[in-house]
């Protein structure tokens, strides 16, 4: 999956009833969300993703389901689905008042252990709500834990339709978490989302471009919770936007004329 990242400073001089010629580079997801852009003008932009990681490796996922690629959709949705606990945790953390240095002292003890993180998830969020986890039978739990872990260690080939199954049981544990930290944690839920770019912004001593892609994790969840519509849509997009294949990796820059009407 790739980006298009546009040069702000383009977009800024622009005025009303002026047509220009705005420059954008097409590049691959980054790791760390930042995207730093010199254009044919010389302007120099750092833009950084603001849609959190869960997102990004989701939607990564069902581009690799609509191109074929079904191994890299599970293990694209089983990612999304760790780095929500992830994110959960730090929004908990978050409404506690607890220091991010210190969480991310105790994180760096569990960052390479999934299971330390699933761990600490499930009991921290048995102690916030005094509920479990998820409602979901374990029977259909250990079917796709094992679906999981034979797709991502056995060299397991998936059938489109287990992806969409998988991809959907994501959505039936995040939803109902979703919910109550939407509706209970919704400071701390909006903080950790932009703590990223706060960040970059801190360390750059400059300011910065904050982006947000389509995610279909989002998607999904506004259509009760169901995959489907959500692939549906990005078929739309992708037919639409010209979406370029996943796994073509470089940077090119395009120019696109852009028009604001005076008001």
């Amino acid at each position: 999956m790739r980006l298009e990242i546009s040069c702000s400073e383009c977009s800024n001089q622009i005025a009303p009833g002026e047509s220009r010629t705005i420059y954008s580079r097409v590049c691959s997801v980054r790791n760390d969300g930042v995207y730093e852009f010199e254009c044919p003008q010389g302007h120099r932009t750092t833009t950084v993703l603001r849609t959190p990681k869960y997102e990004v490796l989701y939607t990564i996922g069902a581009n690799a389901f609509l191109d074929g690629y079904f191994r890299d959709t599970i293990a694209s949705f089983a990612g999304a689905l760790e780095r929500y606990y992830e994110f959960a945790l730090r929004v908990v953390s978050r409404q506690k008042g607890i220091a991010p240095e210190a969480f991310e002292a105790i994180w760096k003890v569990m960052s390479k252990q999934s299971e330390r993180q699933f761990g600490a998830f499930i009991t921290v969020w048995l102690l916030e709500t005094g509920k479990p986890y998820t409602s979901l039978p374990q029977k259909q739990i250990d079917m796709q834990t094992n679906l999981r872990n034979d797709v991502v260690h056995k060299g397991t080939i998936p059938t489109p339709e287990q992806c969409v199954d998988y991809g959907q049981y994501v959505l039936s544990i995040v939803a109902p978490i979703e919910q109550v930290l939407l509706a209970n944690y919704a400071a701390a839920h909006k903080d950790e989302c932009f703590a990223p770019a706060r960040d970059v912004s801190k360390a750059k001593s400059l300011p910065i471009t904050v982006l947000s892609i389509f995610s279909v994790f989002s998607t999904a969840l506004q259509s009760n919770g169901k995959l489907e519509p959500a692939l549906a849509k990005l078929r739309e997009l992708r037919k639409r936007d010209d979406f370029p294949i996943v796994g073509v990796e470089y940077p090119k820059s395009r120019a696109v004329t852009h028009m604001i009407k005076p008001r």
